[in-house]
Order: structure tokens, then C-alpha cells, then sequence
């Protein structure tokens, strides 16, 4: 089965290089340019993966699971040695492993079968308004691209709509389902992540595929405290694949986590998710969304780099990706980035027909979003802060902050 992105190839992709331009041209724009962020965070100790004690290794303090556990200091790291992380702290808890869910779960087959809907309550609904009348062809510049598909590609997105709809994602963070896991365990491993995604350089949409998978996994798949992060990394590594043209090796991916995750478990860990999502790896993201809605509003570089900040932002937070499809928080963040921007019109007839939303139905996600952007700068976890306020990503991180 094929990547969206490789299918559709840059449909939307006319905001630069923010929306997963070539490493050339990226390393072009980096000459002279040095990294706010070289460093990728501690992870607390109860979330680390206990890996086999090693002889003659230096015996650390045990790190109590205390939830409310801030991420350390960031570590200084060259970008292109990820072997040269200093060592992260090495749990000394139990082996306890993750298993299946003790039968019955009311959304036990959900999202990997369009046909069995999960039995949750329902999602906030698309825009129920009526369409506008008359809005712009923004397909028909691309007649002679074969890449953008002009033929079918609303079909494509009526097809990525109808999917979100019927394999929605269900609140695993409760006793039942998670009982050792809460929404700040799940933000401190996807501030990780990113961070990890960001040393890699890798493209955008695997860092949104990596945390989709970690999401459908976590809902299907009790985890102990101490397996999230294998979780995490094993989840980057197979995005990785999926996504990247030449992805890091899995010696890179271990030596990333200062050998915590050893690639034989890294491994079976891959194994256990592929086998729990029966090999499903293609599902739409926000960033799916994100493109085709910067297409429609005719985003300028900073539109579309603020919008993609803000989405990015949007991962750490656990009960936004619960409560609103990925195409609404897509919709959002382009809303809520051109009234940054101070776009005269922010949602015009053109964008309301594509996205399907209007502007009044965006109103209480882009409110969310908004009060998430304005808590970034004093947030414990600032890797996508940090990440977004270098001159790579045109400093924008800022630039959001005070316009808010």
C-alpha cells in the first residue's frame, strides 16, 4: 500500500520547504544557520526502557515513577553523531511488559476495520453549513503535473474524510485501558520523539505517522511505564521506513537512546506493532489535511510554516487529538496562523469548499489550539518551541507567541 504523499506527490505543497522539501534544499538553507536545539531531552526514568544490566557498569539511583516528573536539561549533541548522546539515566524498575486488554473492550476492533465503527461517542460532526456557490479551481494550475492526480484528488480527500470518520481514535487514557500511562507521560515521550525526529532531520509526515501509530497502538495495547519509550522509538523507526527515502538505521536509532532500547527488543517491539495494527499503516494526518487547506488559502511561506508549528504543537496535547478530526485541526491551524498573520479575509469561500468547514464551526478548536500556542514558551517540554525558534523554521515559534 502506498504513502498518501507518495501517491498525490506535493498536492499543496506550494509554501516551500516546511512541507517536506528535499534534504538538498534544506541543507542548502541551513548553510551558516546553527540550531537553537542540538540536544535531545532526558526521558524520566519511569518511562524509559529498562535494557539488561550491563557488567561493570556504574550502579545510578533508582528514578522514582513520579508523574509529575519535568524533562531534564537538554544534553548537547552534534546533529550528525547521534552515538555521541550522553547517557540517559537507566531505570532500575520492573521488567513489567505491555499485553493485551482483558476481553471485554467496547472499541476493541476499531480503527483497523472501516466496517466495524467504534463504539464511542461521536466526534465533533463536520461542518453541517452549506457549501458556497462559487469558489476557485485551485486544482487547474496543475493540469500538466501528473503528480498532483487533478483527475481524483478531491475524491482522494472524500476518501481520507470518510476514514477519519469511521476509525476514529478512543480515549485509551483510563484506568482501563492505561492504567500507568496519563496525558503527561504521553506528551513528555511525543516531545521525544519530535526532538528525535528533529536530530534525524527527517521529513514531516514521519514524525505525524510516528505519533498516529503510537496513538493506535496505545489504544489497543496495555503499556508499562517503562516500555514507552521502546514504544516510542520503535514507532519513529517504523514511520521511518514508511516515509523516508533513506531512513536512519536501526544501530541509529538505538544508539539514540544511549542503548536503553537495544535493537533486539527495538525489534521485537516492531514486530508487536505491526502484528497489533495488521499492517495498517496508512492513514490520513493532519498534516495530510494541512497540505490540501494550504493549497485552498493560497498560504504564503510564514502562513504555512505558523500552521505547521501550531500542528505540531497539537501532538503533545492528547485530549485535542482525541477530540477533533485531524482534518478540523488541520483546518484550524490555517485558520488560527492567517489571523496571525493578520490576513485580511482568513476563511474565504474557496477554503470553506475544500475543507468543508466553515469559519464558525473552526471556533472552538482554533480557541485550543490558540491556549496551547500561549502556554509553548513557559511549557516543560520544549523541543517543538526550541525546534521552531531557530532561523531554519524562520523563527516563527516567537513570532506566534506574541501575536497571540
Amino acid at each position: 500500500m502506498f504513502a498518501p504523499r507518495r501517491v498525490l506527490g506535493d498536492i499543496g505543497n506550494r509554501t516551500g520547504f516546511q512541507f517536506g522539501a528535499g534534504k538538498d534544499a534544506l541543507k542548502t538553507h541551513m548553510e551558516g544557520v546553527t540550531s537553537h536545539h542540538t540536544g535531545v531531552p532526558m526521558i524520566p526514568g519511569h518511562i524509559q526502557h529498562h535494557a539488561p544490566a550491563v557488567s561493570g557498569a556504574p550502579t545510578l539511583n533508582p528514578l522514582a515513577p513520579v508523574l509529575s516528573s519535568t524533562v531534564s536539561s537538554v544534553l548537547a549533541m552534534p546533529s550528525h553523531h547521534p552515538q555521541s548522546l550522553a547517557a540517559m539515566p537507566r531505570p532500575l524498575t520492573s521488567s513489567n511488559s505491555f499485553h493485551s486488554l482483558p476481553p471485554p473492550i467496547p472499541h476493541q476492533a476499531t480503527m483497523l476495520e472501516p466496517g466495524s465503527p467504534p463504539q464511542l461517542p461521536p466526534l465533533p460532526p463536520a461542518c453541517t453549513d452549506p457549501l458556497p456557490a462559487q469558489w476557485d479551481d485551485i486544482d487547474i494550475a496543475d493540469t500538466e503535473n501528473p503528480q498532483a492526480c487533478i483527475e481524483y484528488v478531491q475524491e482522494v480527500y472524500e476518501h481520507f474524510m470518510d476514514y477519519e470518520t469511521h476509525n476514529a481514535l478512543p480515549d485509551y487514557m483510563h484506568a482501563s485501558t492505561q492504567p500507568e500511562l496519563t496525558d503527561r507521560l504521553r506528551a513528555t515521550i511525543v516531545d521525544w520523539m519530535a526532538n528525535v525526529h528533529y536530530q534525524f532531520k527527517l521529513l514531516p509526515e514521519t514524525l505525524f505517522l510516528s505519533v498516529a501509530l503510537l496513538d493506535r497502538f496505545l489504544a489497543l495495547k496495555q503499556v508499562a511505564q517503562n516500555k514507552l519509550q521502546l514504544l516510542g522509538v520503535t514507532c519513529l523507526m517504523t514511520a521511518a521506513k514508511y516515509e523516508e527515502v533513506m531512513s536512519p538505521s536501526i544501530v541509529d536509532f538505538e544508539a539514540i537512546t544511549e542503548r536503553n532500547c537495544p535493537r533486539a527488543d527495538i525489534i521485537r517491539m516492531e514486530r508487536t506493532l505491526l502484528s497489533t495494527l495488521k499492517y495498517g499503516l496508512t492513514m490520513p494526518t493532519v498534516l495530510t489535511f494541512l497540505k490540501r487547506y494550504a493549497k485552498a488559502s493560497k498560504a504564503d511561506s510564514h502562513i504555512g510554516m505558523c500552521a505547521r508549528f501550531i500542528s505540531e504543537l497539537s501532538l503533545t496535547d492528547y485530549r485535542l487529538c482525541q477530540a477533533y478530526r485531524p482534518s478540523m485541526v488541520a483546518a484550524a491551524c490555517i485558520y488560527h496562523s492567517m489571523r496571525i498573520m493578520k490576513r485580511p479575509q482568513p476563511w474565504d469561500d474557496t477554503i470553506h469548499h475544500y475543507s468543508g468547514y466553515s469559519e464558525a464551526s473552526l471556533q472552538q478548536c482554533a480557541t485550543d489550539l490558540r491556549e496551547l500556542v500561549k502556554k509553548a514558551p513557559t511549557s516543560r517540554l520544549q523541543a517543538l518551541y526550541h525546534k521552531h525558534s531557530s532561523e531554519r523554521y524562520l523563527a516563527i515559534a516567537p513570532h506566534c507567541v506574541a501575536e497571540i
